[in-house]
């Protein structure tokens, strides 16, 4: 309550405070101790996610992969066949070079997400599902990428 609540409602500053155990070992204590304080726990606290990205570079990159997943057990040519995206936000010329990418690599198709706002209620609803069947025609015509 001292260290962390009484400074962000006093002064508005940002709560600081330690995650880890600080107390005195019993061993060193003049005063009777009860037996479990003679034995603690050694734990490296986690953070979800990880904080130190130079350290834990594996865990904390944005890179993902798009295109069909292909079963893990077997080997094949077409695990070859998805993207390595560095993030997961795309520049107008990536995506660009994503939607005419050769039918031989990857199928891309894709889907108008506009509709017309004036033509009363239930308008964003009847879009929406026509958003979806045109996402489940795209796939069933062998789409990778929609």
């Amino acid at each position: 309550m001292q260290i962390i609540l009484d400074p962000m409602a006093l002064n508005g500053s940002e709560p600081i405070g330690s995650m880890g155990n600080d107390t005195p070992l019993a061993v060193l204590s003049d005063k009777t101790q009860l037996m479990f304080n003679y034995f603690k726990q050694l734990f490296a606290q986690v953070s979800n996610p990880p904080l130190d990205a130079i350290r834990e570079e594996l865990v904390t990159s944005l890179e993902s992969f798009i295109g069909s997943e292909q079963n893990l057990f077997e080997e094949t040519p077409e695990h070859c066949k998805q993207l390595r995206l560095h993030q997961p936000i795309l520049t107008n010329d990536e995506l660009n070079k994503i939607k005419h990418m050769p039918d031989n690599l990857m199928k891309v198709s894709t889907c108008s997400t506009l509709f017309d706002t004036t033509s009363g209620s239930g308008s964003l609803e009847i879009a929406v599902k026509q958003l979806c069947d045109d996402a489940s025609d795209a796939v069933d015509a062998g789409n990778t990428i929609i």
